[in-house]
């Protein structure tokens, strides 16, 4: 998952990667962000689950 600058396409910083496990990705079909900065995923296909990544100072 990648924050990127819509106007300029400058990537301000990346987590995750493609998997099943905790923490990766496999078709997350909806995200979202909290005012604490922390982001909420949500996955279908085999996977159906629900994400939680909290920001680390």
């Amino acid at each position: 998952m990648c924050a990127v600058v819509r106007e300029t396409g400058e990537i301000l910083g990346a987590f995750g990667r493609s998997g099943r496990h905790a923490g990766d990705f496999h078709w997350v079909h909806n995200i979202a962000m909290d005012t604490d900065g922390n982001v909420y995923t949500a996955e279908v296909d085999n996977a159906k689950r629900a994400q939680k990544f909290r920001k680390v100072r």
